[in-house]
C-alpha cells in the first residue's frame, strides 16, 4: 500500500466530506505496509479503527484472519465469520468491526485469495 496514494485519497475524501471510519491495509506476498506511516495518517484524519490483512501469517491463527486496531487495543478476528481469535476491542468497535466484516464477508475471502496468491487485493469500502 502507498503511503502517498493514502495521503492523497484521505485528503480528497476529507474536501468530500466521506472520510471513512476504517482503513484496510494488507500486506502483499511478503511486502510489509509502512504500518507507521499508515497509523499516523489514520490519526491525523481521525480514523479510528485500522484493518491489517496479513496473508503470510498462518501459522499462528490458522485461518484467514484480519487484524483490527483502536487505540491501544488489538484484536485478530477470523473471517469469513467474525469469530474473535485473538485480544478484544471495546464494545461498541467490536460490533463495528463484526458488522464489517459481516456485509463484506465475501469481499474479505476474496482479497485473501488474491494477496496469498500475490496478486493486488480488490478495494473493500468502509463502514460509513
Amino acid at each position: 500500500m502507498s503511503v502517498e496514494a493514502l495521503d492523497q485519497k484521505l485528503q480528497e475524501a476529507e474536501q468530500k466530506g466521506t472520510l471513512p471510519k476504517v482503513v484496510v491495509p494488507v500486506q502483499l506476498a511478503g511486502s510489509s505496509c509502512n504500518m507507521a506511516a499508515i497509523e499516523a495518517l489514520a490519526q491525523r484524519h481521525d480514523i479510528a479503527v485500522m484493518v491489517s490483512m496479513y496473508v503470510l501469517d498462518t501459522d499462528r491463527h490458522h485461518s484467514p484472519h484480519i487484524h483490527i486496531r483502536y487505540a491501544e487495543h488489538k484484536v485478530v478476528v477470523r473471517i469469513p465469520d467474525g469469530e474473535i481469535l485473538d485480544g478484544s476491542l471495546p464494545v461498541k468497535q467490536m460490533k463495528l468491526v463484526q458488522a464489517w466484516v459481516a456485509i463484506h464477508q465475501d469481499e474479505l475471502m476474496a482479497d485473501w485469495q488474491l494477496a496469498s496468491e500475490g496478486q493486488a487485493p480488490f478495494k473493500i469500502d468502509p463502514l460509513r
